[in-house]
């Protein structure tokens, strides 16, 4: 006589394939196995999974768009309008903060929605790097905040703390990159959807090459930035001198 755990699971199995419209026979090694089993409650059990795979498949879209559509977006912002006009870092926060922030918090909170509920017991590399990631992203809005905010009293040069946001930045939204294509690829087949999204990896292939082009083709902005940004400074320092002058 199955388990119950068996008879849950298998007729779970039959759910998903029913919703993705799965052509299967009742030859099927599942089939043969639910037709076999007697589930107690078969009904309990499919509301349960099609819950957790509704949290699932918007946890997976928001933190998608958030990720790898809004992050690269905002850094692009900066990347390619700071030299052009002083309004860009409004831009830059906006999207970082106000449109990709609640984003991405509705798309962690749905992972975390969807792993309690689904009784997880332990969790895996991709649940793992979930948070790192996320505590990433809100150590770099606080960076970007200070450096935004709190600014040196006459800079030598650059400072060090500008050069870390832009190389942490580029690694968030690499990891995001890694972290997206873990879900669909691995994650995506345990709920069990059991294939993965029609057309993820052709469009990830292609945003993996995008974004990376579109911000080194930015780079070009780099020497008038500095060179902006020396001005500033040299400015700066002579306004000091002159108030402490008259001072």
């Amino acid at each position: 006589m199955p388990s119950t755990q068996q008879n849950f699971m298998l007729a779970s199995t039959i759910f998903i394939l029913c919703l993705q419209g799965t052509k299967a026979s009742s030859t099927d090694p599942v089939f043969v196995d639910v037709l076999a089993a007697e589930p107690q409650d078969p009904e309990a059990g499919r509301k349960l999974l099609h819950s957790v795979n509704q949290k699932v498949i918007a946890h997976g879209i928001l933190c998608t768009i958030g990720y790898l559509f809004l992050l690269p977006l905002g850094a692009l912002l900066g990347r390619y309008f700071r030299t052009f006009t002083d309004k860009w870092f409004k831009g830059h926060m906006v999207v970082q903060w106000f449109i990709a922030g609640p984003v991405i918090l509705a798309g962690f909170a749905l992972g975390i929605a969807a792993v309690k509920q689904g009784n997880t017991k332990s969790l895996d590399n991709h649940m793992k790097l979930g948070i790192v990631l996320f505590a990433l992203y809100i150590m770099q809005l606080v960076v970007g905040s200070i450096i935004h905010w709190v600014k040196p009293r006459n800079p030598k040069g650059r400072p060090p703390q500008n050069y870390f946001h832009a190389v942490f930045g580029i690694l968030i939204i690499a990891l995001a990159f890694f972290q997206v294509r873990m879900g669909y690829k691995d994650e995506w087949t345990r709920i069990p959807m059991n294939v993965e999204p029609k057309g993820a990896n052709t469009v990830w292939i292609v945003w993996i090459v995008l974004v990376p082009v579109a911000y080194v083709g930015g780079l070009a902005f780099l020497p008038k930035q500095y060179r902006q940004e020396r001005e500033a400074r040299e400015s700066q320092g002579a306004q000091d001198e002159t108030k402490e002058a008259t001072s």
